[in-house]
């Protein structure tokens, strides 16, 4: 063999050991005895072996309990030399991980086998939720079963026997009780699973946080002769921003934990104070509390405790998880506190609605609708430091109010707002309207600023004639990784949908091709991809249409598009291609002289700290403040 096929031979055996490293599976070479040969890198760290130990006193029997060394009996003879399997690699701590495994025997020129190769692939994940899922069925099972046992046995009883009135009035009370906790056991679990899935909505606005305290104690104190109920609230509280609903079902489920958890009775005592942007609500009661090794998993979904006193209480498991589950939900925090045999106190946040602010019939300088409210107290702050006139809100739908009764002169957005309308639905809607067309809005993320879509970032485009390299490279701007994710082709031309198709084939994106622009918008309302390759020039509905009608479509404002067209387009063309709906800036990149400057030079006006120091009462002035 001369130098060069040996040289192009090391050359490939070494790009064949780079990928093997670079493999996120345990990946082993052994010989026909199972002394290890070769492990990779990933191999190594899942058996909590360094990079540069020794292998060579490792055995494959050894490190994977339960590996079948030759195809199990069952095997056809497809499956001679290659078999599957499930067991465990054991690691150097002696802990186990369930592993799927692929085993192959390598076999020499004249047939005979050489050595073993052996891939685990660990499903820890796929365990503990296929664990999960066999304990959601067992305990949702037996508390369905429970109330469905007694409505089952009362009805039969009346239907074969006869009673008297006092005794058929106590069974159908019992079987009505049965009836609302089984219903409110499948509620409950329904809603909590709507939540966690994100698919739940909220409606929230500016709630009289002490009226519905009032309100909800007075279900609890009716008829309750052993319980004594407390309510202390803060002269200085303001409303909070919640869902009245879901607020209620919070205070409901935390009161009747309270009164159940303390059976002697006694005294349960409700607080509403400040701290800061949020008002606090703590429930205390004197019951038999909380044992400490419980306390972790209070909030977690059917978590009971079920020893000592709290065994003879029933419940199913839920309410606190939901409480947690809708606090989150609006930007709160919940915890809890409990000595046990004294009693427990249970606390949640809400944030508070911002200061009234007197009505004028000048419009302000600036609308800030920010969700956070400690961000948009910090943002408020500042501007009318400046001398702005400001008017902040959390609320979608009333910031949409306030800019059709007084349009302000600019919009700082938050997009990621809680409600039925999001930052994303205001944006659109805003824009659709002719008359705040113009409206500066300067879009405000905590998330990627540099994931825009065309919302943000406009469209971008390259001719038909780039190359391989240069279409990729466009591609990659749009979405850096596009493995698993849908990208749809919308071209006349079957040959440049062939094309685009041939380049992507190694990407791992799944494609879908369609021949017009209407039938591009069909596919984006029943499935927006994502990322849209698009041509100008087509039959029916063109590329500049499909632009214009997905501008102003709530589903499509985040869809990345390249533009791929056979002209070089003109500059009018480039700018509507690039025009976007709203400025964009990242939260965690941006200080307060970076939201001065955009503001200052969108309004016109010098908001730098020196000018600032200068003239603040002239900017006053000139804001009419």
């Amino acid at each position: 063999m001369g130098a060069a096929p040996a040289s192009a031979l090391r050359e490939e055996e070494a790009r064949s050991v780079a990928i093997l490293h670079a493999m996120r599976d345990f990946i082993a070479t052994a010989n026909l005895d199972g002394n290890l040969l070769f492990l990779n890198s990933s191999g190594r760290e899942l058996i909590g072996l360094g990079q540069r130990d020794d292998i060579a006193d490792l055995r494959l029997p050894a490190l994977c309990p339960g590996w079948q060394p030759q195809p199990p009996a069952t095997a056809g003879p497809d499956q001679a030399d290659a078999w599957n399997g499930e067991s465990s690699l054991r690691r150097r701590d002696g802990s186990e991980i369930p592993v799927l495994t692929m085993t192959v025997v390598h076999r020499d020129p004249q047939g005979h086998p050489a050595f073993i190769s052996l891939v685990a692939h660990d499903i820890t994940q796929r365990k503990e939720v296929e664990r999960m899922k066999d304990e959601l069925v067992a305990t949702v099972s037996h508390e369905l079963r429970t109330p469905l046992a007694s409505l089952r046995g009362f009805s039969e009883l009346m239907l074969k026997r006869e009673f008297n009135e006092e005794k058929r009035r106590e069974f159908l009370g019992i079987i009505q009780k049965e009836t609302i906790r089984l219903s409110e056991l499948i509620n409950n679990f329904l809603d909590l699973q709507k939540m966690e899935w994100g698919r739940q909505s909220y409606e929230p606005v500016n709630v009289d946080l002490g009226a519905v305290l009032q309100e909800s104690l007075a279900l609890f104190e009716g008829g309750n002769q052993s319980h004594r109920f407390a309510l202390e609230i803060d002269p200085v509280l303001r409303p909070v921003v919640a869902d009245p609903a879901r607020l209620r079902q919070v205070l409901s489920n935390l009161l009747a934990n309270a009164v159940k958890y303390s059976p002697e009775g006694g005294e349960v005592r409700i607080q509403a104070k400040v701290d800061g942007p949020d008002a606090v609500v703590s429930i205390a009661d004197c019951g038999i509390g909380i044992p400490a090794d419980a306390m972790p998993f209070l909030f977690s979904k059917f978590f009971r405790v079920h020893n000592g006193p709290h065994r003879q209480i029933g419940g199913t498991g839920l309410g606190l998880a939901l409480v947690k589950q809708i606090v989150l939900a609006h930007k709160g925090r919940v915890w809890a506190e409990s000595t046990e045999g004294q009693g427990s106190t249970f606390h949640f946040t809400l944030p508070m609605a911002e200061k009234p602010q007197p009505d004028s019939d000048i419009a302000p300088d600036l609308m800030i609708i920010e969700a956070d409210t400690s961000f948009a107290g910090l943002l408020r702050e500042h501007f009318e430091h400046c001398g702005l006139k400001v008017q902040v809100t959390g609320i979608a739908k009333q910031a949409m109010e306030w800019i059709l009764r007084k349009p302000p002169r600019m919009v700082l957005l938050d997009i990621h707002l809680a409600g039925e309308m999001d930052g994303w639905d205001l944006l659109v809607t805003l824009r659709s309207n002719q008359q705040l067309s113009e409206l500066p809005i300067l879009v405000m993320s905590g998330r990627n600023a540099k994931h825009q879509g065309l919302a943000l970032g406009g469209a971008e485009y390259v001719l038909k004639t780039v190359s391989r390299e240069e279409f990729l490279a466009a591609v990659r701007r749009q979405i850096p990784d596009l493995e698993g994710k849908q990208v749809l082709i919308a071209d006349d031309e079957p040959t440049t949908r062939a094309r685009l198709a041939s380049f992507l084939a190694q990407s791992g994106a799944a494609i879908t091709q369609v021949g017009n622009g209407r039938l591009a918008l069909e596919s984006i309302a029943l499935r927006p991809p994502d990322l849209l390759l698009l041509d100008l020039l087509m039959p029916e509905v063109d590329g500049f249409e499909v632009i214009r009608r997905l501008r102003r479509t709530r589903a499509a404002v985040n869809l990345p598009i390249l533009v791929v067209t056979a002209k070089d387009l003109a500059l009018r063309e480039r700018v509507y291609l690039r025009q976007s709906l709203a400025s964009l800036v990242g939260k965690s990149e941006a200080d307060m002289d970076y939201f001065s400057q955009v503001v200052g030079t969108t309004l016109g006006i010098d908001l730098s700290p020196g000018a600032v120091a200068r003239e603040p009462l002239r900017l006053a002035e000139d804001c009419n403040c």
